[in-house]
């Protein structure tokens, strides 16, 4: 009889461990954000209203949501954001900055989930390369405005299979989605024309 309590309650404790040692942390800098994503126990990150600069990895599975007025402002060298975790949740933030040859969210971590973002000032919008499984959704995206600067994809699957596209809005992109070497079904869902390549 003790033996089973005894059991059950240590069960219950490992439980209640696991839930206590998620946890949701709120951003309000760069820097809080930096300290957000390299803590383990980050479940949840929300970002209150402002600008955040600089250049961010994402390592770990989290869920990133954004205030009315959140802007992440990229170096202009690299990848605004890099997801290099599985199952990324980003949502509700402005994304701008790239590289001339890069993307405001790369992602080569499987099953991300990108929706209500605004993508601006950047090569390609989304990259997502040697990944799959992933949902964009609702997206605006928009490359560079100089019309001397050479404009990249709003959404690039290269080798990016089972991946949906929805409901995404493309301005000033070389074309809205490019299908590389994604050998399984892409569902795309667009109001611009999507080119596929033969």
């Amino acid at each position: 009889m003790y033996k089973k309590i005894g059991w059950f309650l240590l069960f219950f404790s490992m439980i209640l461990a696991g839930k206590a040692s998620a946890q949701e942390l709120t951003a309000a800098s760069s820097e809080e954000l930096r300290e957000a994503l390299s803590d383990p126990n980050a479940s949840v990150i929300k970002l209150q209203s402002g600008i955040y600069e600089g250049n961010f990895l994402i390592e770990r599975k989290v869920h990133i949501i954004g205030d009315k007025g959140t802007r992440i402002i990229g170096f202009e060298k690299g990848h605004v954001l890099t997801i290099a975790a599985d199952d990324v949740i980003i949502e509700n933030l402005k994304v701008e900055g790239s590289g001339s040859q890069n993307a405001g969210i790369y992602v080569t971590g499987d099953r991300s989930y990108l929706h209500h973002i605004a993508l601006r000032n950047v090569f390609h919008g989304v990259y997502a390369r040697n990944s799959y499984g992933h949902r964009f959704e609702d997206n605006l995206i928009t490359s560079f405005q100089s019309k001397g600067q050479h404009k990249g994809f709003g959404i690039y699957l290269a080798e990016a299979p089972n991946t949906a596209v929805k409901n995404n809005y493309f301005y000033r992109t070389q074309d809205g989605v490019y299908v590389s070497y994604s050998m399984q079904p892409v569902s795309a869902s667009l109001p611009t024309t999507a080119r596929l390549p033969c």
